[in-house]
């Protein structure tokens, strides 16, 4: 988490979706990146990018599955 931005992935929501990685496309400042774990992927947050994150709402819209929540903390 960072100091002023928490990003959350619902992994349920997430895993609906194969291969997705349309956050990672989007994101402007990189703070989604998809990992290869065993024979699956999973997409995971850049922990030192968090709070560079610019609140485009981007990776909200474009979601297909709902799966991202961004709270501010300041």
């Amino acid at each position: 988490m960072g100091m002023f931005v928490q990003i959350e992935i619902d992994y349920n929501k997430c895993k609906n979706v194969k291969n997705c990685k349309i956050c990672e496309d989007v994101c402007p400042v990189e703070i989604f990146k998809f990992e290869k774990l065993d024979n699956n992927r999973k997409i995971s947050v850049v922990e030192e990018n968090i709070d560079e994150c610019i609140f485009c709402n981007l990776c909200l819209e474009k979601c297909p599955q709902g799966a991202i929540t961004i709270k501010k903390l300041y």
